[in-house]
């Protein structure tokens, strides 16, 4: 990481550790080997876990060891898309949102399927 993303970072972490602490809400930042572990270790005393969903095999992985190894109910929120997955297509990819502009007037478009 450079320096301006660096800065950019600490500079949100700062804000949310202040936003946190004015509603009483604790805030902690340690160096764990399992993340996983530490998300179960701290929320022994809530009442629910809420975290942002991930899409990518590592997060989905991570997310789902918190979720079978807490005792708290454990929700997903989206956080990092416009629109969910699931709703946009039932194919679940991207590329299916893509919007096609035709390349003559009334040909189809070229390179995306037909659903």
């Amino acid at each position: 990481m450079g320096y301006h993303s660096l800065t950019f970072m600490m500079e949100g972490i700062l804000k949310t550790r202040e936003a946190l602490k004015e509603r009483g809400i604790k805030f902690v930042i340690e160096k764990v080997e399992d993340p996983a572990l530490a998300v179960i270790k701290h929320c022994k005393n809530a009442c629910a876990l809420i975290t942002d969903r991930g899409y990518l095999k590592y997060q989905r992985a991570k997310r789902k060891k918190v979720a079978f190894g807490s005792e708290v109910a454990v929700f997903q929120v989206e956080g990092d898309v416009v629109v969910p997955v699931e709703v946009a297509s039932e194919f679940h990819s991207a590329w299916t949102n893509v919007p096609c502009t035709p390349t003559l007037e009334g040909e189809p478009c070229r390179g995306f399927r037909d659903f």
